[in-house]
Protein backbone atom coordinates (compact mmCIF):
# COMPACT_ATOMS: atom_id res chain seq x y z
CA UNK A 1 0.00 0.00 0.00
CA UNK A 2 1.43 3.39 -0.90
CA UNK A 3 1.88 6.21 1.59
CA UNK A 4 -1.01 8.40 0.32
CA UNK A 5 -3.58 5.58 0.46
CA UNK A 6 -2.32 4.49 3.86
CA UNK A 7 -2.57 8.05 5.18
CA UNK A 8 -6.08 8.54 3.77
CA UNK A 9 -7.20 5.24 5.28
CA UNK A 10 -5.81 6.30 8.68
CA UNK A 11 -7.57 9.68 8.51
CA UNK A 12 -10.88 7.97 7.64
CA UNK A 13 -10.42 5.48 10.48
CA UNK A 14 -9.61 8.16 13.08
CA UNK A 15 -12.40 10.49 11.91
CA UNK A 16 -14.99 7.94 13.06
CA UNK A 17 -14.14 8.74 16.69
CA UNK A 18 -12.27 12.04 16.58
CA UNK A 19 -13.02 15.43 15.09
CA UNK A 20 -10.14 16.90 13.11
CA UNK A 21 -9.13 20.38 14.19
CA UNK A 22 -6.58 22.81 12.83
CA UNK A 23 -3.18 23.01 14.48
CA UNK A 24 -3.62 26.57 15.69
CA UNK A 25 -6.81 25.65 17.54
CA UNK A 26 -5.19 22.54 19.02
CA UNK A 27 -2.07 24.28 20.29
CA UNK A 28 -3.84 27.39 21.59
CA UNK A 29 -6.08 25.13 23.68
CA UNK A 30 -3.15 22.99 24.76
CA UNK A 31 -1.06 26.00 25.84
CA UNK A 32 -3.47 28.69 27.10
CA UNK A 33 -1.20 30.37 29.67
CA UNK A 34 1.92 31.51 27.81
CA UNK A 35 3.57 34.75 28.88
CA UNK A 36 3.04 37.93 26.90
CA UNK A 37 5.90 39.54 25.04
CA UNK A 38 8.20 41.30 27.55
CA UNK A 39 6.53 39.64 30.53
CA UNK A 40 8.77 37.61 32.83
CA UNK A 41 6.76 35.98 35.59
CA UNK A 42 8.67 34.90 38.69
CA UNK A 43 5.81 32.78 40.04
CA UNK A 44 5.85 30.40 37.06
CA UNK A 45 2.12 30.75 36.53
CA UNK A 46 2.65 31.25 32.80
CA UNK A 47 4.87 28.52 31.36
CA UNK A 48 5.63 28.77 27.64
CA UNK A 49 5.26 26.42 24.71
CA UNK A 50 8.45 26.24 22.65
CA UNK A 51 8.64 25.11 19.03
CA UNK A 52 11.67 23.85 17.17
CA UNK A 53 11.59 24.56 13.46
CA UNK A 54 13.77 24.38 10.38
CA UNK A 55 14.49 27.69 8.71
CA UNK A 56 15.50 27.83 5.02
CA UNK A 57 18.13 30.49 5.74
CA UNK A 58 20.06 27.86 7.73
CA UNK A 59 20.48 25.57 4.71
CA UNK A 60 24.12 24.56 4.35
CA UNK A 61 25.02 25.60 7.89
CA UNK A 62 25.58 23.47 10.99
CA UNK A 63 22.40 24.83 12.55
CA UNK A 64 19.61 22.29 12.16
CA UNK A 65 16.70 23.83 14.09
CA UNK A 66 15.72 27.17 15.55
CA UNK A 67 13.75 27.70 18.74
CA UNK A 68 10.58 29.81 18.90
CA UNK A 69 8.95 30.70 22.21
CA UNK A 70 5.24 30.96 21.64
CA UNK A 71 3.97 33.98 23.54
CA UNK A 72 0.33 34.68 24.22
CA UNK A 73 0.06 38.06 22.48
CA UNK A 74 2.02 37.03 19.35
CA UNK A 75 0.69 33.46 19.18
CA UNK A 76 -1.46 33.73 16.07
CA UNK A 77 1.11 35.56 13.92
CA UNK A 78 3.98 33.31 15.08
CA UNK A 79 1.95 30.18 14.39
CA UNK A 80 1.27 31.32 10.83
CA UNK A 81 4.89 32.35 10.21
CA UNK A 82 6.86 29.56 11.88
CA UNK A 83 4.59 26.53 12.25
CA UNK A 84 1.60 26.24 9.92
CA UNK A 85 3.23 25.53 6.57
CA UNK A 86 6.58 24.29 7.86
CA UNK A 87 6.80 20.49 7.54
CA UNK A 88 9.76 20.44 9.91
CA UNK A 89 8.28 21.98 13.05
CA UNK A 90 8.36 20.08 16.31
CA UNK A 91 6.43 20.75 19.48
CA UNK A 92 6.15 18.54 22.50
CA UNK A 93 3.31 18.73 24.99
CA UNK A 94 5.67 20.24 27.56
CA UNK A 95 5.69 23.79 28.87
CA UNK A 96 8.79 25.55 30.12
CA UNK A 97 9.48 28.26 32.66
CA UNK A 98 11.14 31.24 31.09
CA UNK A 99 12.66 31.25 27.65
CA UNK A 100 14.49 27.94 27.34
CA UNK A 101 13.38 24.43 26.46
CA UNK A 102 15.94 22.70 28.67
CA UNK A 103 14.84 19.84 30.90
CA UNK A 104 15.67 21.80 34.04
CA UNK A 105 13.08 24.42 32.94
CA UNK A 106 10.31 21.93 32.05
CA UNK A 107 7.24 22.69 34.14
CA UNK A 108 4.34 20.55 33.03
CA UNK A 109 3.24 18.03 30.43
CA UNK A 110 -0.01 19.17 28.87
CA UNK A 111 -0.13 16.36 26.32
CA UNK A 112 1.64 13.32 25.02
CA UNK A 113 1.91 13.82 21.27
CA UNK A 114 2.34 10.99 18.76
CA UNK A 115 3.52 11.50 15.20
CA UNK A 116 1.51 9.15 12.96
CA UNK A 117 3.52 9.59 9.76
CA UNK A 118 3.88 6.22 8.02
CA UNK A 119 1.60 4.51 10.55
CA UNK A 120 -1.12 2.25 9.15
CA UNK A 121 -4.53 1.40 10.61
CA UNK A 122 -3.18 -2.07 11.39
CA UNK A 123 -0.30 -0.62 13.45
CA UNK A 124 -2.61 1.78 15.24
CA UNK A 125 -4.88 -1.12 16.20
CA UNK A 126 -1.88 -3.01 17.59
CA UNK A 127 -1.10 0.04 19.71
CA UNK A 128 -4.70 0.31 20.98
CA UNK A 129 -4.76 -3.38 21.85
CA UNK A 130 -1.47 -3.09 23.75
CA UNK A 131 -2.69 -0.10 25.75
CA UNK A 132 -6.13 -1.59 26.39
CA UNK A 133 -4.99 -5.02 27.54
CA UNK A 134 -1.83 -4.21 29.45
CA UNK A 135 -2.12 -5.60 33.01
Amino acid sequence: MDYINSYNELVKYLSKDYKEIEGQEFYSELFPDNQNQGEYSNDYSKPNAIYLYRDQKDEGSKRKLRRRIMLNDTWEEDYKEFVKDNPMTLCSGLTYRGLSNKLVHAQSMNALIFDLDSVTVKELNYFYEEVRYRP
